[in-house]
Parts: structure tokens; C-alpha cells; sequence
């Protein structure tokens, strides 16, 4: 009897194997008959980088992708298509515990690029073409187990490259097709909190390390995939120290995808908010966007939970149509959410200071001014109140929102004699003319004139003597008024120094210099044209300014 009731036991737990044998025969099966259909002499295998096949939830698990032609076929690997942010899609078993992190996203429609171009495609031959990605950009592995995965891409194509062939397009008239790698296995395992600390640590410190603008941004291995509370506290924070807004300087889009991919969305929505509130948080226009599109997304998610919410909404803001948002396309519903998020940061404010409290009434600012869906809601009466504070907040801005507001567009909304003050702070804190500060100083001295004639016009003639100018001589030669025969020894002495600022005093020669000096520009014109020593702008300064002396003697 003992040895049929262990028989029932062993009989019992081969049964309860049998969905899972199964299920990875019909894996294994479905993965045979894909490499069937790969190119003839394709070789494309997959594999673990230094054989390492454990790893933590929220550790970054890179593969290479290895590429090769063994057969008399030519073939083609693309490695830029647009809209494809991953160079392959992976199948992975079981699918029980992992989730695409991104997959509510919608997938980009365009494409925008301003750096070099993309990597043009490459010819395919017996030497390995090695690419190597991270599997976590589309899959999370939330639970611990032995998981197997193979990857599949369409980026292989019959035939040779052609070399004057934009790598922004795909090979013409060819049908696309698949190509799978092999199988590889791996086991993750539990997050080990102590690793995961010390790799927000390590991330913290690299935070900062000193980097110029053309630098790629130094990033901790796993950092941007944890799932531990800390990981996103730390972005979070990291978002809140952002001085350069609609930049290429600006972080929080390189962390969004993060945020979008963590698993306990309500908490971070809370944490966002908490931030949001306290007295020394800066609040960007990037932070308040991924708060809204988190948001967006869990109304989609867990539309009965949010029906409320959005009633209640409706209500307040009596929007006929805001019902009906939350079965539609997902950025209309992170819009009128945005709306809510903007007001709650306007409500904060009352208690932020200093940088926190000037960059968080620029964000506002910007968001509605940018956009009038949004404008039309929060009613010009609470943009007018922050339009005000402009003044009182400008000099503790970052260089970048000053410029915003100093430009064509955002200054008429906030001009005013209030702006006199800061303007002059500023403009004595300008430091030596460089390429990228004289477009900014130009700026300052420009909006000084505006809101303070005489005063800008004392400051840019003081510019006129002490050369070469914190601002570039096509901002002095924009003030109004005539000659200014004061000046004439001075430019004349700079223009015969030879020294850096010779073309700066030609060209103010040219447009303020007194027919007094007539006889010695002329005869400095005819020597450095004999000598061939006249410089562009030199020969412009001068040309002009005897032109001019030409026209006033004939009158």
C-alpha cells in the first residue's frame, strides 16, 4: 500500500509537470520553426556577455546579438530604422511575471535628429557583426525564476548595401521578413537591497562629477532599471535640479521611461507630489508632463477606479467632454489631467523660495503660455499673477529661463519698468564677450534700452570705450542717435593697435565717427588695401564710414 500511495504522489506530480513541459516543447518548437525560415547562410546567435546567467530583478541583462553570413546569398543588416527604439523584440517563457515596461506607450510617429547621422548599413560576410542591447528596454522581470528567451528582428535584407543610399531608409521593393536567434536561459532571482543601495549611491556620485554639454551623460549600469523606492526617490530628486528647460541639457526625459516603467505606479504618483509640495522643490515643465502622462496611464489602466476622479473633474471645470476622455487616445488625457497638476504646483508656490520657487513660476509660465488648451483653462487671471512675479524672481533663474524670457516671444508678456533692477544686475554680472555670451548680452543691453533708455544708452557707450565689448558690435551699432565725436582718438587708437579689437572699432568708426577724422581713415584704408591687410569688418568699418563722410560733404 506504501508503495501505491507513493505511486499516486509520483504520478500526480508528473501530471501537474505536464503544462509546463509542454509549454516549453511548444516554445522550443515555436523557435525550430522560426530559424527555418531565417536567410540561407544567416548566422545569428545570441548569447550572455561573459556567460553570466543569474540576475537581480532590476539588474541590467545586456545580450549581443551576433551576426554573420555563411552562405553565397549577399545580405544586409539595417542599423537604424525609424520608430524602432529596440534593434530586436524578444519571446521569452514563461511570460507569467514579466511585463513590457513601455508597451502602453504609443509608438513614436516621427523621428527628430540633430546629430550626426545614423550608422549606415552594413554588408554581411563570415566576420561576426556584434550588437549589443539591454533586454530590459522591453522586458521586466517582476518574479524570480528560470526564464528562457530567444530575439527576432527584421533588420536583416537580402542583398548588398547600396554606398549612396541614405541609412535613413530601408532597402527598396524588399518584403519584410524575420530572422531568430537561437535559445539562451537565465535565472533571476530576488533584488538584493544592499546591491541596489549601492548602486544608487554610485549613481548619485556621478551625478556629481563635472560634465560638459557634448559629454555623453554617465549612468550606473543598472540604475535606470530598479525597481526599489530609493531608485525612484533619487530621479525624482534628480528632476527637481534641472536648470536647463527645453534643452538638450534637460534630464527628465532621459528618466522618464524609467518612471513610466515602475512597477508601483500609485507610490510614485504620491512621491511626485510630495515633491511637488515642498518648500525647496523645483518644479519643471518635464516633471509636471511624466507626472500626467503616469497618471494618464493608470486611468487607462483602471478606468472604473478613475471614473470618480474624473466626474468629479468634470465638474469642477465643467468640461462637457472630459467623460468621454478616458476611453480616448492617451495624451488628450494627460492634457486636461495637466491642467490639475498645474494648479496644484501654483497652489505650492506660496511656500518655495529662492531657485525652487523662480524656476518652478518659469515652468507655469511656459506651460501656458505654450499651450493655450491649458492657458484657456487656468484663466489669464492666475497667469497675469505669475507674470508679475517675474520681476521679483528673475535674478534667481538659471542663465537658460533668462534667456527664454529675454527672446522675441516671452518678453512682451512680461515687460515692464519692474524689470529694470534685475536687467541691470544682470548685465553687471556679464562676464568677457565670447561667441555664446555676446548673443545673451545683447539680449540684456537691448531690453535695458526698452525698459530704461537713458540708462542702456550710458551702459552701451561705456561699451563703445572699453573694447573689445561685453556685447557684439552689432548690438552697438543698432543705438540710435549720430556721431559721437568724443569717441574718435579712442577708435582710431584701437584700429591702428592692431590688436583683437581693431574690428570693433572700425566698424563703430564706420557708423559713429565724425567727419573730423576723415583724412586718417582714409589714409589707413589706402595703406592696409596696398598692403592687403584690410580685413572683413575692417573694410566694411571703413568703406562705410567714408561713404558716409563722402554724402555729408557733398551736402
Amino acid at each position: 500500500m506504501r508503495f501505491i500511495f507513493c505511486g499516486k504522489f509520483l504520478l500526480l506530480g508528473f501530471l501537474l509537470a505536464l503544462p509546463r513541459i509542454s509549454r516549453a516543447d511548444n516554445f522550443a518548437a515555436k523557435n525550430d520553426a522560426a530559424l527555418a525560415l531565417n536567410a540561407p547562410g544567416l548566422v545569428f546567435k545570441l548569447s550572455l556577455p561573459q556567460g553570466k546567467t543569474r540576475f537581480q530583478i532590476g539588474e541590467v541583462i545586456p545580450v549581443t546579438l551576433n551576426f554573420s553570413n555563411l552562405g553565397a546569398q549577399p545580405l544586409q543588416l539595417v542599423r537604424f530604422v525609424q520608430g524602432e527604439h529596440n534593434f530586436a523584440q524578444f519571446e521569452v517563457d514563461p511570460r507569467e511575471g514579466v511585463t513590457d515596461p513601455l508597451g502602453e506607450i504609443p509608438p513614436p510617429t516621427y523621428i527628430a535628429s540633430t546629430g550626426p547621422p545614423p550608422p549606415a548599413r552594413l554588408a554581411l560576410d563570415a566576420n561576426s557583426h556584434i550588437e549589443t542591447v539591454s533586454i530590459n528596454e522591453t522586458l521586466r522581470f517582476d518574479r524570480p525564476g528560470i526564464y528562457r528567451l530567444y530575439a527576432h528582428t527584421w533588420r536583416v535584407f537580402p542583398g548588398a548595401p547600396l554606398k549612396k543610399k541614405s541609412p535613413f531608409s530601408l532597402p527598396p521593393s524588399t518584403p519584410r521578413t524575420e530572422s531568430t536567434s537561437n535559445v539562451i536561459q537565465f535565472e533571476i532571482v530576488p533584488t538584493d537591497l544592499n546591491w541596489a543601495h549601492a548602486e544608487v549611491q554610485a549613481q548619485r556620485a556621478l551625478w556629481k562629477q563635472p560634465q560638459r554639454w557634448f559629454e555623453d551623460r554617465l549612468e550606473a549600469p543598472s540604475f535606470r532599471y530598479l525597481q526599489t523606492p530609493e531608485a525612484m526617490d533619487a530621479i525624482i530628486e534628480r528632476l527637481g535640479t534641472g536648470e536647463s528647460p527645453r534643452s538638450s541639457e534637460d534630464e527628465t526625459y532621459r528618466w522618464q521611461l524609467s518612471l513610466v516603467g515602475y512597477t508601483n505606479r500609485p507610490a510614485l504618483i504620491n512621491a511626485m507630489r510630495r515633491a511637488i509640495a515642498r518648500p525647496d522643490y523645483t518644479v519643471s515643465q518635464g516633471l509636471l508632463d511624466t507626472l500626467t502622462l503616469l497618471r494618464a496611464l493608470e486611468i487607462q489602466k483602471k478606468p472604473n477606479a478613475a471614473r470618480l476622479e474624473l466626474q468629479k473633474a468634470a465638474l469642477k471645470t465643467k468640461s462637457k467632454g472630459l467623460q468621454s476622455l478616458m476611453e480616448g487616445p492617451l495624451y488628450p488625457l494627460q492634457s486636461q489631467l495637466l491642467i490639475e497638476d498645474w494648479q496644484r504646483a501654483k497652489i505650492a508656490l506660496s511656500h518655495k523660495t529662492g531657485r525652487a520657487r523662480a524656476m518652478t513660476v518659469h515652468s507655469l509660465l511656459e506651460l501656458a503660455w505654450h499651450n493655450p488648451t491649458l492657458a484657456k483653462k487656468v484663466g489669464a487671471a492666475r497667469i497675469e499673477d505669475l507674470q508679475v512675479q517675474v520681476p521679483s524672481i528673475f535674478s534667481d533663474l538659471p542663465e537658460l529661463p533668462q534667456q527664454y524670457l529675454l527672446g522675441k516671444t516671452e518678453w512682451p508678456r512680461i515687460q515692464s519698468p519692474a524689470m529694470k533692477a534685475p536687467l541691470i544686475a544682470l548685465w553687471n554680472n556679464l562676464p568677457p564677450r565670447d561667441g555664446y555670451y555676446a548673443d545673451f548680452a545683447d539680449s540684456v543691453l537691448e531690453r535695458i534700452l526698452e525698459v530704461a533708455p537713458a540708462q542702456g544708452r550710458a551702459l552701451a557707450l561705456r561699451e563703445m570705450v572699453a573694447l573689445p565689448p561685453r556685447v557684439s558690435n552689432r548690438a552697438l551699432l543698432k543705438l540710435p542717435g549720430g556721431d559721437l565725436p568724443q569717441f574718435d582718438q579712442i577708435w582710431l587708437h584701437f584700429l591702428t593697435t592692431n590688436g583683437n579689437a581693431q574690428e570693433d572699432a572700425a566698424l563703430l568708426i564706420g557708423r559713429f565717427g565724425s567727419p573730423a577724422i576723415k583724412r586718417e581713415v582714409q589714409r589707413i584704408y589706402e595703406e592696409r588695401r596696398r598692403d592687403k591687410m584690410l580685413s572683413s569688418d575692417v573694410s566694411q568699418g571703413l568703406q562705410t564710414y567714408l561713404k558716409r563722410a563722402a554724402r555729408s560733404h557733398s551736402q
